[in-house]
């Protein structure tokens, strides 16, 4: 997909896809147009109107969608940003007509979208927090207190309550 931008700044697309739920590295975005003096880098934010937005460097004038991105089928609003280093990090040159791409669903029912950069934070300090109320047993299987570290990944489920995660103790994997 290109982004063009115009003289005043005007924002438009080739397509409108931003990618499908499950797809990761698929697709690459690019920057084309009209590209400001005073700046020496670009971005593109996407907010997904439910309080998460995310900036994406725009590197050599592309960026590769990946699929923590297309975490929810829907539309998402889309604005270019210019920036130029000043002391304190980048400061803001000009930004874009704010523009509308969509992710599209999956014919599959168990696609799953990648977990956000943040979710997957989330799940490590969950892991973290259940670890430190633990304590070695010193036995050379890996299991602390009841939890089995060996096999982290099976140890990690989606509860009923969405994506929220728990763990998994031995007795729990065993059964």
């Amino acid at each position: 997909m290109t982004i063009t931008l115009s003289e005043d700044y005007r924002a438009s697309v080739d397509d409108k896809v931003l990618g499908f739920i499950g797809e990761t590295a698929a697709r690459v975005i690019e920057l084309s147009g009209y590209l400001c003096e005073d700046a020496d880098a670009y971005s593109l934010v996407i907010d997904y109107g439910d309080g998460i937005s995310y900036e994406l460097d725009m590197a050599d004038g592309k960026h590769t969608v990946e699929g923590s991105l297309l975490r929810r089928e829907g539309g998402v609003l889309c604005q270019v940003l210019a920036k130029r280093a000043g002391d304190e990090g980048y400061e803001l040159v000009r930004k874009s007509s704010v523009f509308e791409l969509y992710i599209l669903g999956s014919v599959s029912d168990n696609t799953e979208p990648i977990p956000t950069y943040e979710e997957a934070l989330s799940a490590l300090d969950e892991i973290k927090k259940q670890a430190n109320k633990v304590h070695y047993k010193g036995e050379p299987t890996g299991v602390l207190s009841g939890l089995n570290v060996s096999i982290v990944g099976e140890a990690l489920q989606k509860t009923e309550a969405g994506n929220s995660l728990s763990l998994k103790t031995d007795k729990e994997v065993t059964e």
